[in-house]
């Protein structure tokens, strides 16, 4: 039998949605597209268009 390993940290989400938490408590809901060393990549819908947002790490509380 073969054991998987198991996957820790939103990296391994990348193409799934997720919620961002900022420190001053606002949320940004998207998908993921890239990580980057400072800065993460989201895809979100803004007046039913997609658009594409650069979301610095530093600004982040947490990832759900």
């Amino acid at each position: 039998m073969s054991e998987e390993k198991r996957k820790y940290g939103y990296i391994h989400r990348i193409g799934e949605e997720i919620s961002v938490y900022f420190l001053d408590g606002k949320v940004l809901r998207g998908k993921l597209l890239k990580v980057f060393t400072y800065e993460i990549i989201l895809e979100v819908d803004r007046e039913d268009k997609p658009v594409e947002v650069t979301v610095f790490k530093g600004a982040i509380k947490y990832i759900i």
